[in-house]
């Protein structure tokens, strides 16, 4: 089983993307994630969690939370890497 990077055992499942039109005949699409894209998803989510690490202790230890709904998404230089 492969471990995390504190040395903790991870349980590795594969995720599919299904995604189906909305119009018919209703065509379905099966999707999976290539480990160079895992990769690079590994590495952002590293850094937002520095990130929130740094917003949150900051400041002599007083949250520096922004509350609220945000949209995330790749940029588009990440993608690159893929190709």
């Amino acid at each position: 089983m492969p471990a995390d990077k504190a040395g903790l055992a991870v349980l590795v499942v594969p995720f599919r993307f299904v995604a189906v039109e909305t119009v018919a005949p209703y065509s379905v699409g099966v999707y999976t994630v290539d480990e160079t894209t895992l990769a690079v998803g590994d590495e952002l989510c590293d850094m937002a969690l520095r990130a929130w690490r740094k917003a949150t202790t900051d400041n002599a230890g007083v949250a520096q939370v922004n509350y609220g709904e945000h949209t995330l998404g790749l940029s588009s230089f990440s993608m690159h890497a893929v190709a």
